[in-house]
């Protein structure tokens, strides 16, 4: 079954938590405990530091922190793994114990981190390896019943050529060890993992080519936030870059993504909600494209004198004529509101007819037939098509001859 990015999907996490992707954009607010984070580096490295940021970024729409103590950065020095979890766990504890309402996300590929982290409070563990850098960190994840993301990175390894055929390659595989770890599909979002090891024209492709990636079957999350690619659009310094990345942001939404990483989440959080509500209306209108509520009204011998024809004494004597009326009518609203408002409304159609019929003389019941036909769906804005059946018992025919009948449709059919 083809995988709806914006269907609700209840993401599990650890402690069991869960939350909903699909429907809306959901925020991960980036939190670097770190001295050399290529943004933000040595801002928020003590605790109370951390907090105070988790807390605004959480006010401004975050729902997600995502905690690093290992820069990520190209160049940026390997840390040990003890000095990570100095780093982190302080801060995730202090986090969980203040805000126990929101939801926290470990960046790391270590397998002793991410065990410590789950433990201290964490729900997600966040891997830019995609659990193909430690071989213990999946089954941490399967254990603790952390949510997972699992990032494609093209570093320290032979690329394929094709930007989406090497996602496909390096996440499938990814997601094969999440499987024989006992991982569910239902724990799992994929990052393509911009800016890791990838040229900007690369990164512009990806972003254009997004919505393939759900071949994978799982949410995706995007983190372009102030990198480099960025700047090489926008010109931007590494601070000045959260425009451009709200506009990608905004792009990525659009093409299916879930959940979105970054600095500034006031920024993102503003074109997020434009995208948003974009999405929204086009969901609306694919559902109400989607209902089959289509039902025909008939409305049977409505009988009027009149003085149409082509001879002088059907004019002077006149005669009577007998219409039929069927309206195809689109009732998705009148079923669900239950109103006449969005129907037909039966009298109002028979004056219609009523008042063609017996006014201007026709010569030709042909003419007079489109003619009421045209207007019944002009008076109402919910008649699809109307079909008109004019029948003349008494035509001036030499011979023996129950009645003339002419039946026409509008808009044709």
């Amino acid at each position: 079954m083809e995988f709806n990015p914006y269907a609700p999907f209840e993401w599990k996490l650890a402690h069991g938590r869960t939350l909903e992707l699909g429907p809306r954009s959901v925020i991960m607010g980036i939190l670097n405990v770190t001295p050399d984070s290529f943004s933000d580096g040595g801002r928020f490295d003590h605790v109370d530091d951390a907090l105070y940021q988790a807390r605004k970024m959480k006010r401004a729409g975050a729902a997600i922190i995502d905690i690093g103590g290992e820069s990520t950065r190209p160049g940026a020095d390997q840390v040990s793994a003890q000095l990570e979890q100095e780093r982190v766990l302080p801060v995730i504890s202090r986090i969980a114990e203040d805000m126990p309402d929101v939801i926290l996300s470990v960046d790391t590929y270590r397998a002793s981190t991410a065990e410590a982290a789950i433990a201290a409070g964490a729900h997600i563990i966040n891997d830019v390896w995609g659990f193909q850098k430690d071989p213990e960190i999946s089954g941490v994840a399967a254990r603790s019943g952390a949510g997972c993301v699992i990032m494609h990175t093209g570093r320290e390894r032979t690329r394929i050529s094709d930007v989406i055929g090497d996602q496909m390659h390096f996440l499938g595989h990814s997601l094969e060890i999440a499987a024989n770890a006992g991982i569910p599909g239902d724990r799992i979002v994929l990052d393509p993992g911009f800016g890791f090891a990838k040229e900007v024209n690369e990164n512009i492709e990806l972003l254009a080519r997004m919505e393939e990636l759900f071949a994978l079957g799982c949410p995706i999350l995007t983190g372009t936030s102030r990198k480099r690619f960025v700047a090489a659009l926008t010109g931007k310094a590494n601070s000045r870059r959260d425009n451009g990345t709200a506009a990608t942001s905004a792009v990525a939404r659009m093409k299916g993504s879930a959940v979105f990483r970054v600095h500034d989440v006031q920024k993102n959080r503003d074109a997020l909600a434009v995208a948003d509500a974009v999405i929204a209306s086009g969901l609306e209108r694919n559902r109400r494209n989607s209902l089959m509520a289509v039902y025909d009204i008939t409305l049977k011998n409505c009988a009027f004198f009149a003085r149409h024809g082509v001879f002088n004494e059907e004019e002077v004597l006149g005669q009577r004529f007998f219409v039929d009326a069927f309206l195809t009518v689109d009732a998705r609203d009148a079923l669900e509101h239950d109103n006449l408002e969005f129907t037909v409304d039966y009298g109002t159609a028979f004056k219609v007819i009523e008042q063609i019929v017996t006014g201007k003389r026709r010569y030709l019941i042909e003419a007079l037939a489109l003619e009421v036909a045209k207007a019944l769906v002009k008076e109402f804005d919910t008649v699809l098509s109307a079909r008109v059946t004019i029948r003349k018992p008494h035509a001036p025919v030499q011979g023996v001859l129950d009645t003339v009948e002419v039946s026409i449709a509008y808009p044709q059919d």
